[in-house]
């Protein structure tokens, strides 16, 4: 406590600022790495300061993606399915100057790394590229992306009119044909919590926040959100675009 710094022979207020706040990080990694190690991973809360100083304070999850690892008989109809949470995605802001941002978090090095390279391979005007990494302790690793909205947010507000919604849901499907299916590659996990709106009405865009279930036509999903996956992704089938596009019609269904 402050009294006990002051005994010690601290007088400085921001000497003694300074220490309580290391302190308190020490405490929050200790306190991560603990409850990491006991539930799998999932150590993240709203009001957690991260990052330098305890620069960034998260407020709020937007997503989660988890990978399905399936028993031999993936095609029959009493396959058994196991998931793990690979990632998460939190909205926080930055306490230096107060602006909002969006943060994904990995349980891994490579796994962030990998996300990486997926998103400096597609179009900037298709998904959300990092800002700057960040890490938890030696727990999560994750990076900054730029803020906004998700498209689950906004197109499920009651006053928000249907000819916006229309908009947004045509830029997200172009977000989808531009950045994945004109290069052949299949998202498997196309749900309105992995777009980001960003920009003002009028000015707006939809981009894709999570490229960690991308695989490439013909090939087997790895993850994927059972609500909105198609047949073929929740057998284990090889996959097309086709189940994107499932998925985008379960998206307009939620919006009906």
């Amino acid at each position: 406590s402050k009294t006990d710094l002051r005994d010690w022979g601290f007088k400085s207020e921001d000497t003694i600022r300074i220490i309580l706040s290391r302190l308190k990080q020490h405490k929050d990694r200790a306190l991560m790495t603990s409850i990491a190690k006991s539930s799998g991973g999932s150590c993240l809360r709203p009001g957690l300061r991260i990052g330098p100083d305890g620069q960034y304070k998260l407020l709020c999850k937007l997503s989660s993606q988890e990978s399905s690892s399936m028993s031999s008989s993936t095609r029959a109809a009493t396959a058994t399915t196991t998931t793990t949470t690979r990632s998460e995605v939190w909205k926080a802001r930055n306490e230096s100057n107060d602006e909002q941002l969006v943060i994904k978090f990995f349980k891994s090095h490579k796994l962030r790394d990998d996300e990486v390279k997926r998103l400096s391979d597609v179009p900037s005007a298709c998904v959300l590229r990092p800002l700057s990494l960040v890490d938890v302790g030696s727990v999560l690793f994750g990076f900054t992306m730029e803020f906004g909205e998700s498209l689950l947010d906004v197109i499920m507000q009651p006053l928000v009119d249907w000819e916006y919604k229309r908009k947004l849901l045509n830029k997200a499907a172009l977000a989808v044909a531009e950045g994945l299916h004109n290069r052949f590659f299949v998202w498997t996990d196309c749900k309105p919590q992995n777009f980001i709106v960003t920009g003002a009405r009028g000015a707006e865009s939809v981009r894709m926040i999570d490229l960690e279930s991308c695989v490439k036509e013909g090939e087997h999903p790895t993850a994927s959100t059972l609500t909105y996956s198609a047949p073929e992704i929740i057998c284990g089938e090889a996959v097309t675009t086709k189940a994107d596009s499932w998925s985008f019609g379960v998206t307009v269904f939620q919006v009906l």
